[in-house]
């Protein structure tokens, strides 16, 4: 049965407030969200195609070992073709899940009426994990509505009686956009395919084109997948045993926060609905604030908890009813088993652990449990409510024991009701409640440093009109360390943006650039003048340290120098060493950027019968940040008891897995020697 009533004044007052309330929550305060490096490159992948420096056809690596789709890519082109500002991406996911609240009411409205979509619509706009996972640049995150369209015109186009054309001719593609924005979504596949057998015989054209549609709309990974090799069974299921594989140890924090059971057996377990059961409760948060920190937040916090437990157990209650609604053959009967089926078959998928599950892969439940939660309590309404006409003796004394039981199951409605209050009020309490303390608090290992942090940072630079920024982390590669890939977002249009680590070695530009010093970096480590000090200092959350920005530091290093301009074949000058005992900076000229080069600095002690008999080998400041005329200063540290000469020079490894040495030139470009021999006599 479908409800063609109109909207009444108090549903469309109640549907306005839910979405301002879900609005609220997912929308305020953007600021407070991670951005860190799996953020950071979505968000360098959607940069770069509504730049129009690029059209991806593989997203970003998943946690099953395989690529994901460039899907969620394409969408999140969308707010960054209007900016390179992350809010902007953040504030475009958080408004399609308050999309994903409207449409959960709707569906909840047009099958089980008013006080369903209520309901349902209520626990959407409040639930915890709900308001969570919308309130990131994350794939999984823009999940939520696509789900519901997927699912609202199967039941539209394949299980009502009077079916839309329109609806079967975007069923399939839209199922297609949905499944690649993130691979949890692919359990909307059975779903979709219990709709078209039951509506088989109301299949039109419009379904076929559909159908052409959604091949289409595949063609970009398929592609992406042939290139790279992946299309083959062992390919995926090699992928699926290194995410099983990948995590040896029983439990884990998972990158959403939450502890994270890995299963290495293939066995039924019930970490499914585990995760399941406190996804639909909102239990669990305080996993976000870490270790260190959760029990601080819980201490802060009402323990409601224990309430929240309520939330899966009406779900579960009213699944009871809604499929006994069904077994009776309800006229609702198509609609409920695709509605149940929604709900059972996220869970039913992970029982058996054929990958590591995470919580996150149980976002497109969500909807459909809170939509059986509206179903069963307009079920209870529905009970109470009804009428009967008395015709006979037979007839009153029903009537009669009809109306004794009209009090309690009165009296029982609304103890639902207030209980559905309490627990929102509660989960409003903790969610907000959670986020304040994520942003005033240290939470390092768990919730990451508030973008709104990183944007006080950004803005600096960007006030400076530097023409170039050096950024000083524990990292230096944009593809897999934390800092670059962030900040190669950030200071997206910021200028010439280049990252070092300083670990054993420091860069000296040829032009003048700004540096900013991750909190992770002991500046008393680094090779400047002493007397110099950064100009700003930008304070992160209490007790997480500060960003520095400084201006043009010079380099400041101790020992005995030696002039040496000795020139590589790779354009590299060795200019001069300095030595202080076993310490030793190698002062080298880089040419002109070589995009994709990683050399190697060697440095071997030889005796007096040149033998080898100390080394070090240290990677070199990678190619592509290479400007001609930086100076790069290794530090290279070396025990030199009995060492008379010291061999210096450079290698590449190859793709064969052999390497080979960049050789010594002389002026003229002649070939002279694998390495520059210096004497310590």
């Amino acid at each position: 049965m479908v409800n063609y009533s109109p909207l009444r004044r108090w549903e469309w007052i109640t549907a306005v407030g839910i979405l301002l309330l879900a609005a609220f929550l997912r929308l305020h305060a953007p600021g407070i969200t991670e951005f860190k490096r799996d953020e950071a490159t979505l968000s360098r992948l959607a940069l770069n195609l509504a730049q129009g420096k690029d059209f991806p056809v593989l997203g970003i690596g998943s946690s099953v070992g395989f690529p994901n789709s460039p899907m969620n890519v394409y969408l999140l082109a969308i707010p960054y073709a209007a900016g390179n500002n992350p809010i902007l991406a953040t504030l475009f996911v958080g408004f399609l899940n308050v999309l994903a609240v409207a449409l959960t009411w709707r569906v909840a409205r047009r099958y089980f009426g008013a006080e369903a979509a209520l309901v349902a619509g209520c626990l959407y706009a409040v639930s915890p994990w709900a308001v969570i996972y919308s309130r990131k640049i994350w794939a999984q995150d823009m999940l939520p509505p696509f789900v519901l369209v997927t699912l609202l015109t199967g039941l539209l186009g394949l299980i009502e009686m009077n079916p839309k054309r329109w609806a079967q001719f975007w069923h399939l593609p839209l199922l297609a956009i949905t499944a690649q924005i993130h691979f949890a979504a692919v359990i909307l596949a059975p779903i979709s395919l219990l709709m078209v057998g039951v509506g088989w015989r109301r299949i039109r054209r419009e379904f076929w084109f559909g159908l052409v549609g959604a091949v289409l709309l595949c063609m970009p990974f398929a592609y992406g997948l042939y290139q790279d090799d992946l299309l083959s069974i062992s390919k995926v299921r090699d992928s699926l045993e290194r995410s099983r594989s990948s995590n040896p140890s029983d439990s884990g924090t998972s990158s959403d926060g939450t502890i994270s059971i890995v299963e290495n057996s293939r066995e039924v377990r019930s970490t499914a609905l585990d995760y399941a059961w406190f996804t639909i409760a909102g239990k669990n948060i305080h996993s976000l604030a870490g270790a260190s920190q959760f029990q601080r937040y819980l201490d802060e916090m009402p323990p409601a908890y224990g309430v929240f437990n309520l939330v899966p157990i009406g779900v579960v209650l009213a699944a009871v009813v809604l499929a006994m609604m069904a077994w009776r053959k309800s006229a609702q009967r198509r609609i409920l088993v695709v509605l149940l089926v929604w709900l059972i078959v996220p869970v039913a998928a992970y029982l058996y652990t054929w990958t590591a599950v995470q919580p996150h892969y149980f976002i497109p439940m969500m909807p459909a449990a809170f939509i059986v939660m509206g179903a069963g309590v307009a079920q209870l309404k529905k009970g109470h409510g009804a009428k009967a006409t008395v015709l006979n003796l037979d007839d009153r004394k029903a009537l009669a024991g009809q109306h004794r039981r009209q009090p309690l199951k009165f009296a029982t409605s609304i103890l639902v009701w207030v209980a559905l209050g309490v627990i929102g009020v509660l989960q409003i309490w903790l969610t907000v409640g959670l986020f304040n303390f994520l942003n005033t608090h240290d939470t390092t290992g768990a919730f990451g440093t508030p973008l709104g942090y990183l944007l006080d940072v950004r803005q600096a630079i960007l006030d400076a009109d530097a023409d170039g920024v050096l950024v000083v982390s524990d990292g230096d590669s944009v593809l897999y360390d934390n800092e670059p890939a962030v900040w190669d977002v950030l200071l997206d249009g910021a200028g010439d943006v280049r990252f070092v680590n300083p670990d054993h070695l420091w860069v000296v530009p040829v032009e003048p650039t700004l540096l900013l010093v991750a909190p992770t970096i002991d500046t008393n480590l680094m090779p400047i003048t002493p007397e110099v000090r950064p100009y700003k200092t930008l304070a992160l959350r209490p007790g997480e340290g500060v960003y520095q920005i400084w201006q043009n530091p010079l380099p400041s290093v101790a020992g005995t120098r030696t002039a040496v301009d000795a020139h590589f074949a790779n354009g590299v000058v060795l200019e001069s060493i300095w030595r202080d005992k076993g310490e030793l900076w190698l002062v080298w000229r880089v040419p002109d950027t070589q995009a994709g080069m990683q050399y190697i600095t060697f440095v071997h002690g030889l005796d007096a019968n040149d033998q080898r008999i100390a080394q070090t080998d240290l990677p070199f400041w990678p190619g592509e940040y290479w400007q001609a005329g930086d100076k790069v200063l290794v530090h290279a540290q070396l025990n030199l008891d009995g060492v008379q000469k010291l061999s210096i020079g450079m290698y590449r490894f190859l793709a064969d897995g052999g390497y080979q040495n960049s050789e010594l030139l002389d002026d003229e470009g002649r070939y002279l020697a694998q390495s520059f021999l210096l004497s310590l006599e």
